[in-house]
């Protein structure tokens, strides 16, 4: 009898509380999407932009570029395999990994400049700092890459 009145009591407590809480704002208009564009697959790779593009890696096997203010593709470069690495990019191209063991340099019309074979998957992403790609792999191996040649 006591267990009753007390979850009563602690109900009766809750509503009251609740009645004197204002209740979120529903904005009169609803939020619009700016635009979205779809790959072939899953989109695992965190996006990178530059240049007024978006680049993602997709489970398509590819790379693609969009056009960042309408989402209206630019490109797609094919890989192997699945692309889940993200894109480092600077006034040269666009810089990534793929599950097929390489690391690609891409121009900014998405054309390949070099490719560097690894012996395992190449998920991490890469960061480019004075020219240097630094990038790891499922070989076991952290590569420290010359941006423009693909050289170690």
């Amino acid at each position: 009898m006591i267990a009753r009145r007390l979850r009563w009591t602690g109900l009766i407590f809750l509503l009251v509380t609740l009645a004197g809480c204002q209740m979120a704002v529903v904005p009169e208009h609803p939020i619009d999407w700016t635009w979205s564009t779809r790959a072939g697959d899953y989109i695992r790779a965190r996006p990178a932009f530059a240049d007024d593009a978006v680049y993602i890696g997709s489970d398509d096997n590819s790379m693609h570029a969009v056009a960042s203010d309408t989402g209206e593709p630019l490109w797609t470069f094919e890989t192997a395999d699945n692309v889940t690495s993200a894109a480092a990019v600077d006034d040269e191209g666009v810089y990534f990994g793929s599950w097929d063991g390489a690391v690609y340099a891409l121009d900014a019309a998405g054309h390949a400049r070099w490719r560097h074979q690894t012996d395992g998957w190449v998920s991490a992403s890469p960061l480019l700092i004075d020219g240097v790609l630094y990038i790891g792999s499922q070989d076991g191996n952290f590569y420290a890459l010359d941006a423009q040649t693909g050289d170690l």
